[in-house]
């Protein structure tokens, strides 16, 4: 079921992935039988240390190192898949005919999914297909140096290990297979340097610097070989980048940063080649640490460095939290709320807005294995003597997190409703829920408790917490049961750390009870727009309409020279379908910042829902002479073609569309209706197919309603708007402070 491809079409040598250098297996068995898995044998980089010893040094703490049998979080998954997972079908039974030795091992074979992105070193040497050595050097590679270096070729955007081993690629210099040391390896090494292009040219391929090589790994879906049901969208960094104004391929983002940014930029920054490493450039080389999330891994491995560098790398302007805005009952939002002190009175009946923002992160955060990721809110209460009052969003005492808090993560179950925890991607049958914050957007989470009489002439200190952890506690204590051996330096189940990674925290004033004029009016800052605008951001997201205007007034009031406020507005009202309203706020738009590409696109989308398809049209195609890559643009400028009655355009746009994303169901849908619309009945049936391969299981809800009845917290994170009801209590302690 992997993608993955070999120039020779047949199985390779392990030592393709590996290298030719010297590795001493007894030393990987005493690594692994000491702690759990290889830790100082370095795998793969014997020939390529003698030259590049910072980027050998970066890599060796890194995620990719340590992503096949060296990971005990993940072996625990793989042998799941392995052991369990039997059930058998069309595809497992067409491979069995034609490698008769993998007979009733249908969870080995399956295994070969993860195995193109995680253990390519197995995988296409055929041993994954039958019991593994997790003591033997292929086990423990880990993603080598060779295993991303000798891709040549990606075949598409479809990921799934989509790429292509240049397993008969030679090395052109003398002495190739020289031992480390030797006189041998030092002219191979002579010559290299005196004439590296060759060298160049194959290990450095113009797409290495481009976010599709990421997608190959970083784009995942399940199909039916593998989950024996359908199609499946698993993670994808790819599009939500590729989809955002990161990549400045997506007009209809609300904010646009100056430049484009890919994967490398971020994940791959420039390092101080501090060993003299040969391919540094103004003494800094691309660092292959590739630093993102996973502070589980080097914590296990008790790696301090990589784990500060981690959580340094989260911290630095990734999220932010903001408590915002104060609502009583049905009146509208007291604002920027750390502007001045808020007073309430007791019987007062609050909620308190905190928005939490996506600034930097490329994607969603989060991001990757949101089944088993862990990000929340905690939002605390406290008195005037420190005393705190009530926490949403506290581990207990066996680590597990509040069922009630407000979550950053994915809830999937399987057929019988069970609960994904196990990271089983193949029994994954629908989403409960997935709560993410895309790219330049926000999230609002509402905390609501009503003020009781013994706080009066009390200051109430609100603190909002953003938290993270990989992994979430059951994963743990699963990986950890599973795979005694993975975990050998531990004697129960690893505490894995929990980072903060952005707080913030407001005082309240609580008043006399007859205090009615105890509440303060605000006036915004100019210079907090932004506040506001996120605060919007996340309240039309979620579908509050009313709130999102009042946000984006206020914007607008702010900032009458920048067009964030009427166009945000336009927005709100398209939303609400009002459409002449829609038109008010682009006009308005237009005043400030005449032909503004962003603007094009609510143009477009207005003219679209008003059945005015040539001016649509226009529109969409003046964004995408700014946005050449704006898929949305394409799908929409499609559509309005195909209602204007001109299909041949309407099929060259989803063509454009299919080419930046074949997975787009949307578009082979449309596809369909224009050809049957032209009579071309065969080419209709194609387009038909490819929409319901990639169409979602509507149905398979049905499985989430008695699941969501016995998880209130679940049922809570599912809604569109996520109200946590609080209780204040009295006397709960000092020392009961949130962790």
């Amino acid at each position: 079921p992997s993608a993955a491809t070999t120039s020779s079409s047949a199985r390779i040598s392990v030592s393709v992935i590996t290298g030719t250098g010297e590795i001493s297996q007894e030393d990987v068995r005493r690594e692994v039988t000491e702690y759990g898995h290889a830790r100082e044998t370095r795998i793969g980089v014997v020939t390529c240390d003698r030259c590049h010893q910072d980027i050998v040094a970066q890599w060796a703490a890194s995620a990719h190192r340590f992503a096949s049998f060296n990971n005990p979080f993940y072996e625990a998954t793989v042998d799941d898949l392995r052991n369990n997972a039997s059930e058998s079908n069309s595809w497992i039974a067409a491979h069995t005919e034609q490698f008769p030795e993998t007979a009733g091992e249908v969870g080995k074979t399956k295994s070969q999914f993860c195995g193109g992105c995680h253990d390519p070193a197995l995988m296409l040497s055929g041993r994954m297909q039958r019991d593994i050595d997790r003591e033997s050097v292929a086990a423990q590679a880990g993603l080598t140096c060779l295993a991303c270096h000798v891709i040549d070729t990606i075949h598409n955007r479809a990921g799934n290990a989509n790429y292509n081993i240049a397993d008969e690629q030679e090395d052109p210099y003398l002495f190739a297979s020289a031992s480390d040391g030797s006189l041998a390896a030092f002219l191979h090494d002579a010559a290299l340097k005196a004439k590296p292009t060759v060298h160049k040219r194959q290990m450095l391929r113009p797409f290495f610097r481009q976010s599709e090589y990421c997608a190959t790994c970083h784009k995942v879906s399940l199909t039916e070989p593998v989950n024996n049901y359908r199609w499946l969208r698993g993670q994808d960094e790819f599009d939500n980048w590729d989809d955002s104004g990161v990549s400045l391929n997506a007009s209809r983002t609300f904010y646009l940063p100056a430049v484009r940014r890919v994967c490398q930029d971020c994940h791959m920054p420039p390092e101080p080649a501090v060993r003299g490493d040969l391919a540094a450039k103004n003494g800094l080389v691309r660092s292959h640490r590739f630093v993102a999330a996973n502070t589980a891994l080097p914590f296990i491995r008790g790696d301090e460095e990589m784990l500060r560098r981690i959580e340094a790398f989260l911290r630095d302007e990734k999220l932010s939290v903001d408590i915002f805005a104060l609502r009583r009952e049905d009146s509208p939002p007291e604002m920027a709320l750390d502007g001045n002190r808020q007073t309430v009175v007791p019987g007062d009946r609050v909620t308190v807005d905190v928005v939490v923002r996506n600034r930097g992160v490329g994607h969603t955060f989060p991001g990757g294995t949101n089944d088993s990721n862990e990000g929340w809110l905690e939002f605390s209460v406290a008195d005037s003597d420190g005393n705190t009052l009530v926490v949403s969003g506290q581990l207990d005492h066996g680590l597990q997190l509040d069922s009630m808090a407000h979550v950053y993560t994915a809830v999937m179950v399987d057929k019988h409703g069970r609960r994904i925890s196990k990271r089983n991607g193949q029994d994954i049958h629908t989403t409960v829920f997935a709560n993410v914050i895309n790219p330049g957007t926000a999230d609002v989470a509402h905390f609501e408790f009503a003020v009781p009489q013994w706080l009066e002439g009390q200051d109430l200190t609100l603190r909002a917490r953003l938290m993270w952890r990989k992994f979430n506690r059951d994963y743990t204590v699963f990986a950890y049961t599973n795979n005694r051996e993975g975990f050998k330096q531990f004697d129960d189940v690893p505490k894995l750390p929990v980072t903060e990674i952005a707080v913030d925290s407001v005082l309240l004033r609580v008043g006399s009870s007859d205090d009615v004029h105890g509440r303060t009016a605000f006036t915004g800052d100019p210079g907090e727009w932004v506040r506001y605008n996120d605060y919007g951001i996340g309240s039309l997201l979620e579908g509050n309409t009313r709130v999102a205007a009042v946000a984006f007034a206020e914007v607008r009031r702010l900032q009458p020279d920048r067009i964030d406020g009427p166009l945000n507005l336009a927005k709100t009202a398209i939303r609400d379908g009002n459409i002449e309203r829609a038109y008010q706020y682009l006009r308005e738009s237009e005043a400030v910042d005449p032909g503004n590409p962003q603007a094009a696109w609510v143009w477009g989308v207005v003219r679209q829902e008003d059945g005015r398809y040539g001016e649509a049209i226009l529109a969409y195609q003046h964004v995408l002479e700014v946005f050449p890559g704006d898929r949305a643009a394409w799908r929409n400028m499609g559509r309005s073609y195909y209602l204007d009655a001109q299909y041949e355009e309407a099929l060259r746009a989803f063509d454009r569309v299919l080419e930046i994303d074949p997975e787009d169901r949307i578009s082979h849908y449309h596809k369909m209706l224009c050809f049957r619309a032209l009579g071309r009945a065969d080419e209709a049936d194609v387009s038909a197919a490819a929409y319901s391969y990639y169409s979602i299981d509507e149905s398979a809800q049905e499985v989430t309603q008695e699941f969501r009845l016995r998880h209130p917290g679940v049922n809570l994170m599912a809604q569109p708007i996520r109200t946590h009801v609080l209780v204040l209590q009295r006397n709960r302690g000092a020392t009961d402070r949130p962790q």
